[in-house]
This record gives structure tokens, C-alpha cells and sequence, in this order.
């Protein structure tokens, strides 16, 4: 069974010149245990019961502009609401910006 700390992510050279942490860093001892990425769709209108622990959770450009054209109200309660849903990390992609709410 794989059983790979996020930190891991950070340190491989291949990857660490195109991530780095903005936010979380007391979870980068977090493992990721599911080789599959997940996008979050569902959990940011709110409906977290489908967001797997273990999972990389992917922000790509879609899911960055969903979230900004959110009310400010809903989607801090809808980030709030995923981020506390025991996920192991999330990576923001395509050079997106990283929403404040998210990083917070």
C-alpha cells in the first residue's frame, strides 16, 4: 500500500521547482495513500461526503474561477467546509491563484 508524506512532494527534485507550500505546513506530515488525484467539484457547493482522506485534492483553472465567482459568504463557509473535511493536501494548478479563503 503506498504511504507517501506530502512533504515527499516538496522534496523530489523533479517536482520542486514547480510546487511550493503557501498554506499547511503543520499538515505536511499528512500521507497520501490513494495514488489518484480528486477534484473537488461537489465539495465546493458544499456537499464534502464524497472527498477522500488520502487523495491529492487538484484546484485547476475551473475550479479557481468557480470559487471567485462565489459570494464572499459562501465561499468561505464552502472552503471552510472542505478544508476541514480531513483532506490530506490540495495542489492549485495551471499557475492559478491561490484563494485567499483557501490559503487561510
Amino acid at each position: 500500500m503506498m504511504n507517501i508524506p506530502v512533504s515527499t512532494l516538496l522534496k523530489d527534485k523533479s517536482l520542486s521547482t514547480h510546487l511550493k507550500c503557501v498554506a499547511g505546513e503543520q499538515g505536511l506530515n499528512k500521507k497520501i495513500y490513494i495514488p489518484y488525484i480528486q477534484k473537488p467539484g461537489l465539495a465546493l457547493i458544499g456537499d464534502t461526503s464524497h472527498i477522500h482522506t488520502g487523495r491529492i485534492q487538484v484546484f485547476g483553472a475551473s475550479e479557481v474561477r468557480y470559487i471567485s465567482k462565489l459570494e464572499p459568504d459562501i465561499r468561505k463557509k464552502n472552503l471552510h467546509k472542505f478544508c476541514t473535511s480531513d483532506i490530506t493536501c490540495i495542489i492549485v494548478t495551471r499557475n492559478s491563484k491561490t484563494p485567499r479563503e483557501l490559503i487561510q
